[in-house]
């Protein structure tokens, strides 16, 4: 005979299948939901990217301002670093940016000096 928790695993299977198309919708409407909080806290309640102002919200992100991004991620306990950060109280440290801002910071983070003057010489060319 099975035991209560073998019965309770396999009702939930069988619920997730028949019901998978409004658990989908469910789900992505909590993201949305949360992905609006976390993004309205970093930007004082008017959502926009804070370099150009850009403020459509499906190309907007949170960004790491120490540049630490990778070593936090490592260190989530979450799979959502909206839902980490409002599980610690939205932490000091992140700022919202569009994607293409965000893009910019990251290649002009690892653009070194050296890579620098090789554009240049190139640019000369």
């Amino acid at each position: 005979m099975s035991t209560r928790r073998e019965y309770q695993k396999m009702y939930q299977r069988s619920y997730r299948g028949r019901n998978k198309a409004n658990i989908l919708i469910q789900n992505k409407n909590r993201y949305q939901k949360l992905k609006y909080e976390v993004l309205s806290y970093y930007s004082s309640g008017e959502i926009k990217c804070k370099w150009c102002g850009f403020n459509d919200i499906r190309a907007l992100v949170i960004d790491h301002i120490g540049n630490d991004g990778s070593s936090n991620r490592k260190t989530l306990m979450s799979s959502s670093i909206y839902a980490y950060l409002k599980k610690n109280d939205f932490p000091n440290g992140f700022q919202v940016l569009c994607h293409n801002c965000n893009w910019i910071k990251e290649v002009s983070r690892k653009l070194t000096s050296r890579d620098f003057l090789i554009e240049q010489e190139i640019g000369e060319l």
